[in-house]
């Protein structure tokens, strides 16, 4: 990687870069600069994530890599702390939680709880933390397979000092940094039961039973695929266009 200076990285950027996000610099090391941090889709222990550092002016001054030795960094998220999630996208694995200005970091040290012992095929993480102060929040990460499940990741009060030391009975949001998505969480899964035959319309409900989930996911993806199906044989382009515009509007939505 090329620096303003003239210099180049010791290392070169990473093959394969998938999804990626920008961080302010809030260290004081590099007042006004940020990071663009992004994963490296290459499989078998060949990926990782890299950041690349800019000055305030935009200029680039520093490159490296955060974590090496995953496989097929892909999706991932933004925690709202300002940490970066890679998701691995191969069997088995998991999510990582990384520091954009932390350096390196091995593989044990950035693996969270989110995939669970198990682990996945992961795409995305998202959060819902409204009301954190006073109610347990909500993580979210999907599976990019077609009997991928979305799961849902609660932390656990009193797990990994996650607890208010002024009252126990809520979550100590003072550094959740390796502390939020790496204790003890209850882990359940999303199914959806649709009500038409085009899966337009329908219930959904949580449950702790992976498998009754991962089938509820490979059934709705197959009518989904079905009602596009019978959508793309519109003779009638209006009406195509009609069919779309229904189908998107009454899909099914998981709940804030």
């Amino acid at each position: 990687v090329a620096f303003a200076s003239g210099a180049e990285s010791a290392l070169p950027f990473h093959l394969l870069p998938d999804f990626g996000a920008c961080f302010e610099d809030q260290t004081g090391r590099n007042p006004g600069g940020w990071a663009y941090v992004s994963n490296s889709e290459v499989k078998n222990g060949g990926g990782g994530v890299g950041v690349i550092m800019f000055n305030a002016n935009g200029d680039v001054e520093h490159y490296e890599k955060l974590l090496e030795g995953t496989s097929r960094n892909c999706g991932g998220g933004v925690t709202s702390w300002n940490t970066f999630i890679s998701c691995e996208e191969s069997m088995n694995t998991h999510c990582h939680e990384l520091d954009p200005f932390g350096g390196l970091v091995s593989e044990d040290e950035s693996r969270t709880a989110l995939g669970g012992l198990e682990g996945g095929n992961f795409e995305s993480f998202a959060s819902d933390e409204r009301g954190k102060h006073h109610r347990v929040p909500n993580y979210y990460v999907t599976e990019d397979r077609s009997k991928g499940p979305l799961r849902r990741f609660r932390p656990t009060l009193g797990s990994n000092n996650l607890s208010s030391e002024a009252d126990p009975t809520i979550l100590d949001w003072t550094n959740p940094y390796r502390k939020m998505l790496f204790g003890n969480a209850t882990i359940d899964y999303l199914v959806l039961e649709p009500t038409d035959d085009e899966a337009r319309q329908g219930t959904f409900y949580w449950t702790t039973d992976k498998e009754e989930a991962k089938n509820s996911a490979s059934f709705t993806i197959l009518m989904l695929r079905e009602s596009t199906s019978r959508m793309e044989s519109c003779t009638s382009r209006r009406d195509g266009t009609r069919m779309y515009l229904s189908l998107i509007s009454t899909m099914p939505t998981i709940p804030g």
